[in-house]
This record gives C-alpha cells, structure tokens and sequence, in this order.
C-alpha cells in the first residue's frame, strides 16, 4: 500500500534524542477521507460572507476534487469499501464513509496568552536549534531561562554543543541576553530547573544505551549545575500505559504540592511492546512522591490517548505540571491545542480548557503577579523558536486546522480583518514577507476564517510556527 510519511505538528522539535524523532505513518486513504471530511465538515458548520480571494470557492473545488479521486480509487478497486475484521467502524459522512478516529473536531483554543517576546531563534546570536524552556525568577527580580542549544538536520543546523544554556531578562521577559556557556556538561537532555532551599535544583536525564537515569543537582545562583548529579531513583518501567511499559521517557516536570509532597509529569516515548513505529505514542505519566529527592517508591498512573481522534488527550510533547497558588496546573500539549488542568493533590484531573499550542510548555508567575507561559516550535527552514507570552483577558477564541500546504485558523471575538496580523514566530516576521507565503482573511459567523498557505520546503515543516496575532495586546492563537 502507498504510505506517505506526514510530519507530525511537533514531530522535527524532537532532535534532542535521536531514538524519540516521530514522523506519523498516514496511509492514502486516511488523507483521502480525511481531506473530504474537513472539507465537509467547513463547508457545512460556516457561512463565508464576501470571502477575500475566493475562499469559499477554493473550498468547494478541493471537496470535489477529493470526491471525485475517492470515487476514482472505488472504482478501480483500489479502495474497498468493506470494513475490515477488527478495524474501526465506519460512519456515514455525506456519500463518504470515513473511519472514526481518522479525524476529530478541532479544538476551540481560549485567547488568554499575549505575545511577550520572541525570546530565541536558532541561527540568531550564534545559537543552534533552541528548544525545551525552563524558567526562573532570581533573587534580582531578573528571569533566567534555560534552554537546549542543540543540533537539527532538517534545518541545516550542525556544529552546536547540544547541552543546556540560558538567557536572561531584567524587563519582565520583553528582551534577552545570551549567557556564556552550558549550565552542565553532561545533560544532553532538556532540564527543568526550580527554587529549592539551596538556591535552585535542576533535574536532567544522563543518557545511556542501557537505560537512560535522571540526575538532580543545586546550583546557589543556578548559573552552574555539577555533573553528573545524583540519581533520584526514578522507574521509567514503573510507568505503565495502554501500549505497554515506558523504557524511554521524555523530560519531567515537576511541582511541590502544598503540603510539602511533590508531583511529576512526563511523557512516554517508547514502551516494551510499542516503539512508536514512526509516530508518537500518545500518552505521559503522572509521579507521586513525598521526596523531590528520592522517586523508587513514587505512586505513577498514566494519562492522555494513543491515537489521533480519541476522546482523551494526545500527549504529543513533553508535558509540564506547575503549581500556581492553592492549584496544580497540567499542560498537556496535542497537536493544535494544549490541554489545561487543574488539581489540589496530583491524582484526581479537572477541567476541559484548551489553549494555544505550545510545545514543551513552561510556566512561571513573577513575585509582581505577572503570569508567564514560555514554549517552543520549530520551522524546517528557521530552525526553533522559544516565545514568551502572559495572561491576559479577551473574549478571542481560535480553532486551527491543517491540511497539506495550508493553515486554517477560524477567530471569534473579532469582525475585523485589521485586528489581526499573521506572525510566522520562528522567522520573527509576518507572512507577507515569506516569499512562499499568502493569506487570505474572510468573514465569517461570529468572526473570521483565515486561511495560510506556505509552499516552501520541507513539506509538512512550514506551517507549525504561524500564529495569528489579534488585537492591540498580540492575543496569540
């Protein structure tokens, strides 16, 4: 059967590690159906009125030209039509059956994060491909943000150290210098970084062909972290999912609960029944501890979905847990969205929010009352990107579609195209300046449908970094 190999939202952030690349598997058949449900399913929940450039008429063309190549494959036996034993049910769409789980409603992303800063960029200030955020406030007032300054292929980027560096900010995060040096020189792997009684801890994985081993050690200013650091007793295998016991995990978040208990968050990237098979496996694991020092008897449950159109969660990049006051937040990031919870004890998981995506969130509340969400993307020909957002309040809402070379992100909160500004992050400017780039802005029911289109190589990595950025205080979405 002919496979294409699509490159999933996140997949090319994951350099990092050469055994945790993804690229998701997605047969013809699936883009097929896929194409000619989204296409059916815009077509019929909104009413363009006087779209810009045509956009109604595009539409209508890809949904026939989709139909009539599904129509083709049928005829010529090339697709069946018959369920197979044990596959997933069909469901009526229109004249096309589509298997469920092939698709899924996007989700509506809440516009409470404004554009702070574009923190870093790869290729800029002699960086390599930035990624993985980890942030604090010191003493000073100042944030330090820690990052891996790493290697990346797909964008050309080689001859970078790939260990864990930082910058830092003394205007709230509006601007950043670039630190000298590595914070450690054997953390190949991202690190979470918090406040402790010693000044600040760092977590890091020590990687190993016999088993990767999670190491902590202090820093007083946490401008250096000794190597390797001592091991904490954390059991990947004690991480059990539907897809089988983790062997590699990816980089823990961590947070104290009030009571002095610690909690961790992390995502599973291969198992002893399940590699992936060229795509992520959908789940992470939540740790119980009453030691930030000591893991071997922690309390572990699993969480998220393990494939596309679930009802629950995708676990598609690290996720990240933080405590803000009386409540532990989970971000849990997924393809276009990330999932927002919230708890009081680590174990029991509320709430239904979603939020802009965001690779490898990072949270951090500044003593002012500021609150800050740090995350990464990537652009095959810009390489990363670390931005810098706050909360605010806005009654904007987004939904994000993609689909081959083009974006679809649908606003509400707004009628009026000149509210918004289309910013690919990782090359820092509009998309008006991309040369391969266009962007069309039509009204719509309670809002407008902006439509993105990027022909530039590689394919399937030059969509991921567009943001459209609404209103005065650049709400991101």
């Amino acid at each position: 059967m002919l496979v294409l190999y699509v490159n999933d939202y996140w997949g090319a952030f994951l350099e990092m590690h050469a055994h945790r690349v993804w690229l998701r598997p997605i047969s013809l058949l699936d883009w097929i159906l896929r194409s000619v449900a989204t296409e059916q399913r815009k077509s019929l929940s909104m009413k363009v009125n006087e779209p810009v450039g045509g956009s109604s008429k595009g539409t209508i063309l890809r949904l026939v030209a989709a139909g009539i190549v599904t129509a083709s494959l049928l005829e010529i036996g090339l697709v069946g039509a018959v369920q197979p034993s044990g596959g997933p049910e069909l469901v009526a769409t229109g004249a096309v059956r589509v298997a469920q789980g092939d698709f899924a409603e996007p989700k509506t992303a809440i516009g409470h994060w404004a554009l702070v800063s574009v923190a870093l960029r790869s290729k800029k200030k002699r960086l390599g491909n930035v990624a993985d955020p980890s942030l604090v406030q010191l003493a000073d007032g100042k944030i330090r943000l820690y990052f891996k300054n790493g290697n990346e292929t797909q964008a050309g980027i080689t001859g970078h150290d790939n260990l864990i560096h930082s910058a830092v900010s003394s205007n709230g995060g509006k601007s950043w210098k670039v630190e000298s040096g590595a914070r450690n020189i054997e953390w190949q792997s991202p690190i979470e970084v918090l406040p402790d009684t010693e000044g600040f801890r760092a977590f890091g994985w020590i990687l190993s062909a016999d088993g990767d081993e999670l190491t902590t050690s202090t820093s007083i200013d946490g401008s250096s972290f000794p190597a390797p650091g001592d091991t904490v007793g954390f059991k990947i295998s004690a991480c059990k999912t539907p897809k089988g016991r983790a062997t590699v995990l990816g980089d823990p978040s961590f947070a104290q609960r009030r009571n002095g208990a610690w909690v961790a968050v992390v995502q599973v990237t291969q198992t002893d029944k399940d590699d992936g098979s060229g795509q992520h496996l959908g789940y992470g694991c939540t740790y119980r501890s009453p030691s930030v020092t000591s893991w071997s008897a922690a309390k572990v449950s699993s969480f998220g979905a393990g494939s596309f159109g679930e009802g629950n969660q995708e676990v598609v990049t690290n996720p990240m847990v933080y405590r803000s006051g009386k409540v532990l937040e989970r971000w849990t990031p997924a393809m276009d969205t990330v999932l927002f919870e919230t708890s009081r004890n680590g174990r029991k998981w509320k709430g239904s929010r979603h939020y802009l995506p965001a690779a490898d969130p990072e949270r951090l509340d500044l003593a002012d009352g500021t609150e800050l969400l740090a995350f990464g993307n990537f652009d095959g020909r810009y390489g990363g990107v670390i931005v810098v957002t706050k909360k605010v309040s806005s009654d904007y809402t987004f939904q994000r579609q993609k689909l081959e070379d083009t974006l679809t992100i649908q606003v509400t909160g707004t009628g009026t195209p000149a509210d918004v500004k289309i910013w690919n992050l990782c090359a820092n400017k509009p998309a008006k300046k991309i040369a391969t780039a266009s962007v069309e802005i039509a009204q719509a029911v309670g809002g407008l449908e902006v439509t993105i289109r990027d022909s530039g190589e590689p394919k399937g990595l030059v969509l991921n970094c567009y943001y459209a950025l609404v209103g005065a205080s650049k709400v991101l979405g």
